[in-house]
């Protein structure tokens, strides 16, 4: 069976991975305090890419709206992750931005 939204759900799947991975990352690091929100942002936005791609599997009417909020959250933790010169916020907020704009055209398209 072919998923309609498999590549949006790649992205999600992958970004939700990252910003796990940077969160964890950040707990460890020498002045943690610091990277409260990083870490805040992160577990936000894994949580928001988790529940999209679940309601993408299951073509739930409620996508559209939850793409525009994965979208936002998306950037927000792009944004943060930017801040930090660590190389694991690095790759996080890439791929943040990369998830943020595959919402947000997914959120913009009939």
């Amino acid at each position: 069976m072919k998923l309609a939204y498999e590549p949006l759900v790649q992205t999600l799947t992958q970004c939700a991975k990252h910003c796990d991975l940077c969160a964890s990352a950040c707990l460890h690091e020498e002045y943690v305090g610091m990277m409260v929100e990083c870490i805040r942002l992160n577990l936000a936005c894994s949580s928001m890419c988790q529940a999209l791609a679940k309601l993408l599997i299951f073509e739930s009417p409620q996508i559209n709206a939850l793409a525009i909020a994965c979208s936002q959250i998306g950037t927000a933790c792009a944004q943060e992750c930017a801040k930090h010169s660590q190389d694991h916020c690095q790759e996080c907020a890439r791929v943040c931005q990369e998830m943020a704009e595959q919402c947000g055209s997914f959120a913009a398209s009939p």
